[in-house]
């Protein structure tokens, strides 16, 4: 029997190092978003006829994805080694805060998010977004968007509003190129995603809007049309 864990962080990294988003590599397997999530999640296993065309996608064999090491530009660590990592931490964190014995100064947030991040964990990361740095905030929700994380995107969105009580995407996050915004709109248009359309159209200029909502009006999308208006 496979460890589901190892596999959900085997296919995670896999993903990323091939810089391909969920919804990408859903599309090239010719599955749900949902079903890609509940892999990484450790929900699920990939269908057995599924796993050839994931491994050839990334360029890796049956046995790499299922059964070896992550490997790293410069280091190979198991998958079971950064599982255990994780539930360490999570131990540790649950029985600091029964004896009173852990204090903040004594985590990395930062890192801890980040881990939380990378593993898709819908329970632990929204829990932890409070105690992360701005700058961690920033980063995690720019690449939140690039990678079409919806679960730590809402909870970052959220804590931004509780955080600066100001315009989440344009206030908080001015390094981010306005064109950004822009460009994952557009993305997303042409997925027909409407989550993530819903999330980036008060962000985007009003030009690239009015050139989106007309393609919509043309290509008869009524419901993106009604989102963009």
């Amino acid at each position: 029997m496979f460890d589901m864990a190892r596999v959900a962080l085997n296919i995670t990294h896999w993903r990323k190092r091939r810089n391909m988003t969920q919804l990408e590599l859903a599309d090239q397997l010719g599955v749900s978003f949902q079903a890609v999530s509940n892999w990484e999640r450790g929900l699920a296993m990939p269908d057995i006829s599924k796993l050839p065309e994931l491994a050839a996608l990334f360029g890796i064999s049956i046995d790499t994805l299922l059964t070896d090491g992550i490997v790293t530009d410069d280091e190979s660590v198991s998958a079971e080694a950064v599982a255990q990592e994780y539930s360490i931490q999570s131990d540790a964190r649950e029985r600091g805060a029964e004896r009173g014995s852990v204090q903040a100064e004594d985590v990395d947030f930062d890192e801890l998010a980040e881990k939380y991040f990378i593993v898709h964990d819908a329970i632990l990361f929204p829990a932890i977004v409070k105690e992360i740095s701005d700058m961690k905030v920033k980063e995690l929700f720019k690449r939140a968007i690039e990678d079409h994380d919806l679960v730590p995107l809402c909870a970052l969105k959220g804590e931004c509003e509780v955080r600066f009580k100001s315009d989440v995407f344009k206030k908080i996050l001015p390094d981010i190129p306005a064109a950004f915004w822009d460009e994952q709109l557009e993305r997303y248009v042409e997925k027909n995603d409407m989550p993530f359309i819903c999330f980036l159209v008060s962000s985007a200029s009003t030009d690239a809007k009015a050139r989106l909502k007309r393609t919509a009006l043309l290509q008869g999308k009524s419901t993106i049309y009604a989102v963009l208006d």
